[in-house]
């Protein structure tokens, strides 16, 4: 089962989306916070909980100008908000974990070496954060196993031949919704240019209609049916030259524009009228330096970038649902939860440590 590197790929967007961490394989310790029959989490893997707790409550605190511990998250006091994900976490590994189990996955060689080698690059990346926290390699290590089995098990229901299969065109509907796939080719009004003073050259009447000619020519002609491809490589070529282009037209898709539907990262001239166009016709827009002559194609129907969304989508469609069947799962075992050993690592340490890892990064 080789998913190591797509799984640990969704990591963040796991935390975002179904915020699920923990360990995998630990040995019961006198420092155990919680077990589940032979099951257990140490103390290391709880501050890497609380780690992730107190980033989510940063992202999400009501008051985002006050510090973390003096606000609140979705109306609870920050510091119980926190504590408590820790502790949901803590649970939600351990069941995962059995369930994991049950289902008779394992984790291939090259899966647990990549997992191995993730977790050694994120210590060395952010090892003055994590060590400081208490959170060694081996912690670290088992972090990221979850991570994979833990989305594996999540395929093993919603994606396809799982229990809860999702269609495939439902899939592909809710892309449609989100992202827009484009093509397009694009001619500058007229060059930004300057003079010795440094006043900009505002372009004459003569070069706005030059350049609309030339858009409209390359228009006219996919409306007459050219393939829109060939005549994006032509336009590269009189624009830019061999030498300035950087990538293989023979590879599929070197021309895709993928945009989030409603985008302000594109202008809104494009996307107002590219967000709603029909498929396959070619649309001519008109902005205040440029003229754009683009297409847009049924994002659905790109097999190569459908698949590259089809999983994060999923994730976004089911993730309510897989956290629910998780809870189901936590209220029907039998989870131990190790009070005493909870206090021996207080929240307050865990906030000072990120909050100088905040600072530090904002100088």
């Amino acid at each position: 089962m080789n998913f190591a590197k797509r799984m640990l790929a969704m990591v963040l967007a796991v935390l975002m989306v179904v915020t699920i961490a923990g360990c995998a394989g630990s040995k019961k310790t006198d420092n155990d916070v919680a077990t589940l029959g032979d099951r257990s989490v140490s103390g290391e893997l709880y501050t890497r909980f609380m780690m992730d707790a107190y980033t989510l409550a940063d992202t999400y605190k009501d008051d985002p100008a006050a510090n973390v511990l003096d606000t609140t998250v979705e109306g609870i006091p920050a510091a119980e908000w926190i504590l408590k994900t820790a502790r949901d976490d803590i649970s939600r590994y351990l069941v995962t974990q059995e369930k994991f189990d049950e289902t008779g996955m394992e984790l291939s060689k090259e899966d647990r070496e990549y997992v191995d080698a993730y977790a050694e690059n994120m210590l060395e990346a952010y090892g003055t954060l994590f060590k400081a926290g208490g959170v060694d390699l081996e912690a670290m290590k088992s972090y990221y196993d979850y991570n994979v089995k833990s989305m594996a098990l999540f395929d093993y229901y919603y994606a396809e031949g799982g229990e809860k299969e999702v269609p495939v065109e439902e899939i592909k509907n809710e892309v449609r919704k989100a992202y827009n796939l484009t093509k397009l080719m694009i001619f500058d009004k007229a060059l930004i240019t300057v003079d010795a003073d440094g006043t900009l050259i505002e372009p004459t009447q003569e070069e706005i209609e030059s350049a609309e000619a030339k858009a409209r020519s390359y228009y006219d002609r996919a409306i007459a049916g050219e393939d829109f491809e060939d005549l994006i490589i032509e336009w590269e070529l009189e624009y830019f030259g061999e030498d300035g282009i950087d990538h293989v037209h023979e590879e599929g898709g070197s021309h895709d524009l993928v945009t989030d539907v409603g985008s302000t990262s594109v202008p809104v001239a494009y996307s107002s009228v590219m967000d709603n166009a029909p498929y396959g016709e070619p649309q001519f827009i008109e902005d205040a330096d440029v003229y754009y002559v683009a297409v847009r194609y049924d994002i659905g129907s790109s097999y190569t970038v459908f698949e590259s969304y089809r999983s994060t989508m999923l994730l976004a469609m089911c993730s309510e649902d897989y956290r629910a069947m998780s809870d189901e799962w936590i209220a029907a075992a039998d989870i131990v939860i190790n009070d005493a050993a909870l206090k021996n690592y207080p929240l307050e340490n865990i906030a000072g440590i990120m909050a100088e890892a905040t600072n530090s990064l904002a100088k």
